[in-house]
């Protein structure tokens, strides 16, 4: 059967003065049965460390690239130009490597499969985490709606590191990435649901993810944790005023995930018809260009809990 989309894959491995872990993501990915038909290193560490990290890129097949330190999703952003047409990109960064020897095999399986079953756009696997030598399943869910239901309802976020989107579906009108510093794959995450529908489930195991490694965010961690904590409102107002000057970069889609309002998607007039003004926990208007957007957040500004 000929599949509209292929099965391409490119690994993007994003990486910054450790050698030692970008070996490990490396190596995972030589040891492939089958391999990436791209890995790409785009790597950030200052010149002390760059020779040693691209030798270790080179010595595993890798393309070597090197991008000025500004994040780790201003990088993803940069990465998009990268890959060839067609692909499915995978971010599988420093410090966490592929579930087995024969992942990128089991990838290629899933490909075919969502193409066949669903439309093709995206493919999440279950993903193992982690922490020193223990390691723990983390299973994504057996459905593509059951997990969708789960993002939406923000009791899961996106496990990038075994999750492979379609590089045509990254519609160039739209900002997936940006210049922002937290939690910008989840967003990409909503913004696929919200316009391909639910990915296509592997029962699979894809990727190890290392938790403390390189992609891994503390700050998330620490706000769901409060957020448990939260029973009202006016609290969930609290700790959102607190992100806001604490994490100025975070966008306002995942506030208000965690706010636990109902997401609605923006008119096409939603920018025209708004009072800025009253958006004062919002320090640019920038960080409100996502494609979600809460209108009982909007309508309940002037009258939000002091």
């Amino acid at each position: 059967m000929s599949l509209p989309h292929g099965n391409r894959v490119a690994i993007i491995t994003l990486s910054r003065d450790n050698p030692e872990e970008l070996f490990t993501t490396v190596r995972s990915v030589k040891l492939q049965s089958t391999p990436p038909d791209q890995h790409i290193v785009l790597d950030s560490s200052k010149k002390a460390h760059q020779h040693e990290m691209r030798a270790i890129a080179e010595a595993g097949g890798a393309e070597y690239h090197w991008v000025e330190p500004r994040g780790i999703y201003p990088a993803m952003h940069h990465s998009l130009s990268l890959p060839k047409p067609g692909s499915y990109l995978w971010w599988l960064n420093s410090s966490d490597r592929l579930a087995g020897t024969n992942s990128i095999e089991l990838a290629k399986v899933a490909i075919d499969a969502s193409q066949v079953k669903s439309k093709g756009h995206w493919v999440i696997g279950q993903l193992i985490r982690a922490k020193g030598m223990a390691l723990s399943l983390h299973r994504i869910g057996d459905t593509g709606e059951k997990f969708a239901g789960l993002l939406e309802k923000g009791l899961t976020g996106l496990p990038h590191p075994s999750t492979l989107f379609y590089s045509s579906s990254l519609d160039s009108e739209r900002t997936y990435l940006g210049p922002r510093q937290i939690a910008e794959d989840y967003a990409l995450g909503l913004q696929f649901l919200d316009q391909w529908g639910p990915p296509y489930v592997s029962p699979a195991p894809l990727a190890v993810h290392a938790l403390n490694g390189f992609s891994y965010q503390r700050p998330i961690r620490d706000v769901w944790e409060k957020i448990k904590t939260r029973r009202s409102l006016a609290e969930n107002w609290t700790l959102i005023e607190e992100m806001r000057v604490l994490l100025s970069t975070l966008p306002l889609g995942f506030i208000e995930r965690l706010s636990g309002l109902a997401v609605h998607r923006i008119p096409s007039n939603w920018w025209d018809r708004q009072n800025w003004g009253s958006v004062h926990f919002c320090s640019e208007p920038g960080a409100l260009s996502w494609p979600f957007c809460c209108d009982a957040v909007i309508g309940s500004l002037q009258d939000r809990p002091k």
